[in-house]
């Protein structure tokens, strides 16, 4: 009840993952068609053990799936934090949601392109990228509902380094990949991005879920009983105040704006201690990526500038 307004449907990333771990495993999904490429004939041959023994395939696969589990942490909790805090004006809140997106995309496109200008040396991409993206959802522990500058900033210091975590590393995958096998490896990183992502976010819901669940009822419930209102009308006014119905508020006895401003305050408390808790927990996820880069290996071997197929 008190995270329902946190439920981020993102059903279409397990969807999609299933069939292609089945190729990447087989060669073929359920009941599916098997995968041709020309003069290859059907390509039965696994995949997944080929990625895990050569180059740096493995590791662009981890770091891709610690990417997508920290991206959750933005564009679902952060996200839902914000809206609480300044959900009563969307012009408002639409200007502090929008530069996380745009350095998202900022750090994907950099990040992307610096593996091209360093001549391959990935490895301290991905090692500066992820420290940027532990130190902004580190940071992002400590905002509040007073705070609006330092919540867009750090979410802009924590999407540039998720944003060169999420990309960059599938560039990687591809120069190290054969020709043949670029679709199906691209595809299983795209996948393993849903999955880690889903995993990821599963772990943060419940961790947030069960902190509100615990601290709302005492928290809300003493201020408003401490500010005035009847002990019969404190759990009906939670219901109220979680859902922001206001024709169910207005029904209750013995509500006043002291009551409503009380009550406002210690439920923002309860959001900034209960989604700073996903904010640690997203720390080690990119903190599993920073780790995971040390073992990276710089890629301009395959840096060659051939084109694979020549499209007129």
């Amino acid at each position: 009840m008190a995270f329902g307004t946190c439920y981020y449907n993102h059903n279409s990333g397990w969807c999609f993952a299933a069939p292609v771990l089945c190729m990447a495993a087989g060669g073929h999904a359920p009941n599916g068609p098997a995968l041709h490429f020309p003069g290859q004939g059907i390509y039965d041959q696994i995949i997944l053990p080929e990625l895990i023994i050569k180059r740096n395939a493995f590791l662009s696969l981890f770091i891709v799936g610690m990417g997508g589990a920290c991206m959750y942490v933005l564009s679902a909790f952060w996200i839902t934090e914000m809206q609480q805090f300044y959900g009563a004006d969307a012009y408002s809140l639409a200007r502090k949601l929008t530069p996380f997106g745009f350095a998202y995309v900022i750090g994907a496109s950099v990040g992307s392109m610096a593996i091209d200008l360093s001549h391959g040396r990935i490895r301290e991409i991905l090692l500066i990228s992820s420290a940027i993206a532990v130190a902004g959802i580190g940071a992002l522990a400590s905002i509040g509902p007073n705070s609006p500058a330092r919540s867009i900033g750090l979410s802009v210091l924590a999407s540039l380094g998720i944003g060169a975590l999420y990309i960059p590393p599938i560039v990687g995958l591809v120069d190290v990949s054969a020709d043949e096998r670029l679709g199906t490896v691209v595809g299983l990183a795209v996948a393993v991005r849903f999955i880690v992502g889903q995993i990821g976010y599963t772990v943060f819901y419940h961790i947030v879920n069960k902190k509100l669940n615990d601290t709302i009822p005492a928290t809300v419930g003493r201020a408003v009983v401490l500010a005035g209102l009847p002990l019969i009308e404190v759990q009906p006014f939670i219901e109220a105040l979680l859902y922001r119905n206001t024709t169910a508020l207005a029904g209750l006895h013995g509500i006043t704006p002291k009551i409503l401003l009380t009550a406002q305050t210690a439920l923002n408390e309860c959001f900034v201690q209960s989604f700073k808790l996903s904010y640690f927990a997203g720390i080690g996820f990119a903190g599993a990526a920073l780790v995971a880069s040390l073992f990276f290996k710089n890629i301009r071997e395959y840096m060659v500038r051939r084109v694979a197929v020549d499209i007129h």
